[in-house]
């Protein structure tokens, strides 16, 4: 990701501080700040002059059921 899309998305975005970052493929753990990923399709991490980076892209399901109209 180029400087001026990054710096385009932090201003898009809500930032929240990155603690710490857990993926452990054997044992099937997959944490952020200490809580379980859940239907992450992506993550990009980058490091630069002393500055984590962490763009998460998360997949959102929405689902509503209509009743049947009885007549």
């Amino acid at each position: 990701m180029d400087i001026q899309m990054e710096s385009e998305v932090r201003e898009m975005v809500e930032r929240k501080k990155l603690k710490s970052l857990e993926i452990d493929l054997e044992k099937n753990i997959y944490k952020l700040n200490g809580e379980d990923m859940e239907f992450v399709s992506r993550i990009d991490i980058s490091y630069n002059n002393g500055e984590w980076t962490m763009f998460l892209t998360r997949d959102e399901i929405y689902a509503q059921t209509v009743p049947k109209k009885t007549t």
